[in-house]
C-alpha cells in the first residue's frame, strides 16, 4: 500500500532510503508500507546519524515525518589561539 513520508531538515539534502537517493529534504514523496532506515545524503552535519522507522497508515494529508537537525558546530582544534 503506498504510505506518504516527509524528511524535515533546515538545508536541502538527499533523503536516503536503505541506503538509496530516494527523495529531497522537506518534500512528500511516497514509499510501500514497510521498515526503513533514513539518512541524509553528505555532507554528515545532522543528528541523528539514521532513523529506522515502520511507516503504515499515513495519508497525502498527514505524511510520516522524519526530522533531522543540524549537528552542533565543533570548535577547531587548539580552541582557535596562536
Amino acid at each position: 500500500m503506498d504510505e506518504f513520508v516527509i524528511v524535515r531538515f533546515p538545508r536541502d539534502r538527499q533523503v536516503m532510503v536503505d541506503g538509496a537517493h530516494t527523495a529531497e529534504t522537506n518534500q512528500t514523496f511516497i514509499l510501500e508500507t514497510g521498515t526503513y532506515l533514513f539518512t541524509l545524503g553528505d555532507p554528515p552535519d545532522y543528528r541523528p546519524a539514521s532513523q529506522a522507522h515502520t511507516v503504515r497508515d499515513t495519508t497525502v494529508d498527514r505524511p510520516f515525518e522524519v526530522v533531522f537537525t543540524p549537528a552542533p558546530a565543533t570548535a577547531p582544534s587548539g580552541g582557535g589561539l596562536a
